[in-house]
């Protein structure tokens, strides 16, 4: 659970410091993502995606989700600058 949530927060730096950087992954082949997209779409899309692991009784993923959110809120609400790593 720790994982996903350092993911998160992992996800909220890059979005909020190099957001031409974030790639969305497809969930499967047949309907693929967009390649870029934005905070809003992003957030809108995890959201769905934990109700609709409630719906179809996954619990682990629901958790794992959780997670991963909480992790990403609180990276976009406190990350306030980036740690000096700057693209060559």
């Amino acid at each position: 659970i720790r994982k996903f949530f350092s993911n998160g927060k992992g996800a909220a730096f890059c979005q909020k410091f190099y957001p031409q950087w974030v790639l969305e992954l497809t969930q499967n082949h047949s309907n693929p993502e967009r390649i870029h997209s934005g905070m809003i779409y992003r957030l809108a899309r995890n959201y769905i995606n934990l109700l609709v692991s409630l719906v179809k009784g996954k619990p682990l993923y629901f958790i794992t989700q959780i997670s991963y959110l909480a992790g990403f809120s609180m990276g976009i609400l406190t990350l306030k600058q980036d740690c000096g790593i700057r693209p060559q």
